[in-house]
């Protein structure tokens, strides 16, 4: 279930009158409502999956810091995150080494 669908959805049910047929798709089976039973339902999908997008994010949230704690802890070093800077740095610094002993 995507959120963006739903708010698409309810978007298209405000403007339309109360007893106006709607057909929703519950466990498979096309369902035929009214868009004021449908409304309701649409919205508190939405507000469920807004809890879930919160209770995810911290979720991972306290995954990073424990990522986090454990690296420094360890004295972890990620591959990728810091090395290729550093790495970038030194080859600068050899290029121009090299470069400064050289006669135009």
């Amino acid at each position: 279930m995507d959120k963006n669908e739903h708010t698409l959805v309810l978007d298209a049910l405000k403007p339309l009158e109360p007893e106006r047929k709607c057909y929703r798709l519950v466990g498979g089976v096309l369902v035929e409502r009214t868009a004021s039973e449908v409304r309701p339902a649409v919205e508190k999908n939405i507000e469920g999956m807004d809890e879930i997008l919160k209770q995810l994010n911290v979720a991972l949230q306290a995954k990073e810091k424990a990522m986090a704690e454990h690296v420094s802890q360890y004295n972890i070093k990620v591959r990728g995150s810091q090395d290729i800077k550093d790495q970038k740095t030194i080859e600068a610094d050899a290029a121009s080494k090299a470069q400064t002993g050289l006669l135009a």
